[in-house]
C-alpha cells in the first residue's frame, strides 16, 4: 500500500526537547519554579520533570502554558 502521508514525513534531526521552551519562558520572565509552578497549577515535581526531558509535555501543560501571562 502507496500511502501519500506517509511519503511526506520527514524525521526531525535532533527535536527540541520538551521542556525547553518552558525552561526558556521561565527563565526569560524571572519566574521561580515555585512561581511557575504556581501559575500554571501544576506540582514542582511534574514541572522538574518537563524541564528535565523526563516528561512529555501533556495537553494540560499545553493549554496551562498557553493561558499564563
Amino acid at each position: 500500500m502507496n500511502d501519500i502521508a506517509s511519503e511526506n514525513v520527514v524525521p526531525i534531526p535532533n527535536p527540541l526537547p520538551p521542556g525547553e521552551p518552558t525552561r526558556e519562558s521561565r527563565g526569560h520572565v524571572g519566574w521561580s519554579v515555585t512561581e511557575t509552578t504556581s501559575r500554571l497549577g501544576s506540582r514542582q515535581g511534574t514541572l522538574s520533570q518537563l524541564l528535565n526531558g523526563r516528561a512529555d509535555m501533556s495537553a494540560n501543560m499545553v493549554l496551562a502554558l498557553k493561558n499564563i501571562g
